[in-house]
């Protein structure tokens, strides 16, 4: 599946991101990883603590 965004395309959360990425349900907070496999749940944890 290829999906082309034309315009900048601003998600309400990193779950529906991730929903229309995928193209299901999922949860953002643990389907985006960055280069270092952490999670932006992990990632958002660090940066608060």
């Amino acid at each position: 599946m290829v999906i082309n965004l034309f315009l900048d395309t601003v998600f309400n959360s990193p779950s529906a991101a991730s929903n229309m990425v995928l193209g299901r349900n999922s949860n953002g907070f643990t389907e985006w990883v960055n280069k270092k496999g952490l999670t932006f749940k992990e990632v958002q944890e660090k940066i608060n603590n």
